[in-house]
């Protein structure tokens, strides 16, 4: 019985799409180096090493997440890689040093966002009856 409870809030989890998902007076958590401010991100750049890492392994599960969760969205990295956001977070951060590191990817991805991925690779794209 639980197993099809949690069952049940994970796919309307799902179909709720890019619905912004706050608690009721529009807080939220934020865990890990995204709830830290942007001038931290840009000294870890400075120093690069291991406190930058901890930044792209954040960046990454940020990334995994909301491909899970965004509806039509395979990879909102589409043809980018680590590096087109990390230059990104870097103008954006100079602008916004400020800001929550989580504020400034939220902004990021939703400029990319019309060039996703939509559909794996792995997905055939064409119905087996036009190859016929």
């Amino acid at each position: 019985m639980y197993f099809k409870r949690i069952s049940w809030l994970a796919v309307l989890l799902l179909l709720s799409g890019g619905a912004v998902a706050k608690d009721i007076s529009g807080e939220y958590a934020v865990h890990g180096v995204g709830g830290e401010p942007c001038s931290l991100f840009l000294e870890a750049r400075a120093e690069g090493g291991g406190r930058l890492l901890e930044y792209e392994i954040w960046l990454s599960g940020y990334f995994s997440a909301f491909n899970l969760i965004v509806s039509n969205t395979y990879s909102i990295m589409g043809a980018r890689n680590m590096g087109h956001f990390l230059e990104a977070l870097d103008q954006y951060c100079s602008q916004y040093p400020g800001e929550l590191l989580i504020t400034a990817i939220s902004s990021i991805t939703m400029t990319v966002f019309p060039e996703r991925h939509n559909l794996s690779p792995h997905v055939e794209r064409w119905p087996k009856i036009l190859n016929d």
